[in-house]
């Protein structure tokens, strides 16, 4: 739902991660549904930054998003669980940025240790 992931881990003798388990591969279904999902959140904060989020209507966002009101109850119930899929998933690029800098310290001091 929110991308591949995959375990990575670093060794002391090794300056480079390596992969512990393979990411799984996605079909292309499950690809175009994450590129929808992704294109109904774009359109979703468009129209929240532009018009507040009480004027963030359903139907809004299917005219925006060019789709039906039954393509969007396929991805979301109501207005609110899309609300929180925003949330979650801006939390979650948060996350991820805030480890990958993390990561990249880590390596940069590791270098400079050996």
């Amino acid at each position: 739902m929110y991308g591949e992931t995959c375990h990575i881990c670093f060794t002391r003798q090794e300056k480079t991660p390596i992969l512990t388990s393979p990411a799984p591969r996605t079909s292309l279904r499950e690809r175009k549904k994450q590129a929808q999902r992704a294109r109904i959140i774009d359109e979703a904060l468009a129209l929240i930054a532009e018009h507040g989020i009480d004027d963030m209507t359903i139907d809004a966002i299917c005219e925006r998003s060019g789709i039906s009101r039954k393509t969007f109850y396929n991805y979301y119930g109501t207005r609110h669980d899309l609300l929180f899929d925003i949330c979650v998933s801006r939390t979650l690029e948060l996350v991820r940025g805030s480890v990958d800098e993390a990561l990249e310290r880590f390596t940069r001091l590791d270098e400079r240790i050996t």
